[in-house]
């Protein structure tokens, strides 16, 4: 896809997702939450599609390290992202001694699967598991989201704390 196309088609929201939805909304918020460190580093699950059929094929593992450079003001002038493609062992190893940037808060939601089951398990996750209206549409889904809503409100306290200290 040239780069053109690709950048339209994600302003346009035309391009698919590269996890599944829970995952997606997991990295973004980790993103963000993380977003005054220089250096944020994930560890996650990639989904690739067949460009011309759209079929999910060739889950990946990945360790996506985020640098952000900054200007004398401290706001953001480059971002470079490396991704380094993982094996299934080099994932859990990662999820061993880091755990937190192991696909985040997943673990809140109680995933914590190790390499081997995430490669098999991508597709139907994708598609079934780990979307949020199949997540609305049963109980323990419900207590996922749950447990999801009270991490991310932890995450983001100390934002919410600093906006009222300043009013």
């Amino acid at each position: 896809m040239h780069p053109d196309e690709m950048l339209a088609r994600l302003g346009n929201c035309d391009n698919a997702l590269p996890h599944s939805e829970l995952e997606f909304f997991g990295s973004m918020t980790y993103e963000i939450a993380f977003m005054y460190s220089s250096k944020v580093v994930r560890n996650l699950r990639l989904l690739r599609r067949d460009p011309k059929s759209g079929k999910l094929i060739d889950p990946l593992l990945v360790r996506l390290t985020s640098i952000k450079q900054r200007d004398s003001l401290g706001r953001v002038i480059k971002v470079m992202n490396i991704l380094h493609r993982l094996t299934p062992s080099e994932y859990d190893q990662s999820l061993l001694s880091e755990p937190r940037t192991c696909r985040p808060l997943m673990a809140r939601v109680g995933d914590q699967r190790d390499g081997e089951e995430l490669l098999h398990s991508a597709n139907y996750d994708s598609l079934f598991s780990q979307t949020f209206r199949t997540m609305k549409e049963n109980v323990e889904g419900q207590r996922s989201l749950m447990r999801l809503e009270h991490e991310v409100d932890d995450l983001f306290r100390p934002f919410v704390e600093f906006a009222a200290a300043r009013c």
